[in-house]
């Protein structure tokens, strides 16, 4: 996250940056829904989405 909102790398890396976080949220979000810990998954997206702005 401190990359894709880093002003001094160029819009593609940031870009590129962000695709990979979202993948990454993703895959977690996924584990923690099949442990049954949705709330987990939920203070990790909300925590995604307040920190990262929306890019592409």
């Amino acid at each position: 996250m401190k990359e894709i909102n880093n002003e001094g790398r160029c819009h593609l890396f940031r870009v590129q940056s962000y695709y990979f976080a979202r993948n990454t949220l993703k895959l977690i979000c996924h584990q923690l829904s099949l442990e049954g810990s949705w709330d987990k998954a939920t203070a990790f997206q909300t925590d995604f989405v307040r920190r990262v702005p929306f890019l592409p």
